[in-house]
């Protein structure tokens, strides 16, 4: 499935989906701003935009967990945080973002692929040298 926005794409592959850039953009360029249902609790697809307050996106529920983002959410602006290339999936780090997430996240030893711990503790937004430091 395809569904392209403005500047935007959504691709899902089977059942994992992710936002994309239809565009090039540079380091610092607002992608989009932030628009949709506001929440007073995270779900699975709220974007946290202030200490209280979660928003429901059309777009930027799409936006996956990377622990290299190239993406950062300023209020209800998304960011490049560095340059982006046309077809490149938009990533924010849900582990410095969300607080409390529903989801933890954290580096494999061997692949520094991300893995998910359930249940989570109670869990404030930390950075990965962080959550290393507190895992191991």
């Amino acid at each position: 499935m395809m569904k392209e926005y403005e500047n935007m794409m959504i691709k899902c592959i089977e059942k994992i989906c992710g936002l994309y850039a239809t565009n090039d953009y540079s380091e610092g360029d607002l992608l989009f701003v932030l628009k949709g249902k506001y929440l007073k609790k995270p779900t699975k697809h709220s974007i946290q935009i202030d200490e209280q307050t979660h928003i429901l996106d059309k777009m930027g529920k799409y936006m996956n967990h990377s622990f290299e983002p190239n993406c950062s959410i300023n209020g209800y602006d998304v960011v490049a945080l560095k340059d982006i290339k046309e077809a490149d999936e938009l990533n924010i780090i849900y582990n410095t973002k969300e607080n409390p997430l529903s989801l933890r996240f954290a580096w494999t030893d061997n692949d520094f692929s991300p893995i998910i711990y359930l249940p989570p503790p109670v869990f404030l937004a930390r950075t990965p040298d962080e959550i290393m430091e507190h895992d191991h």
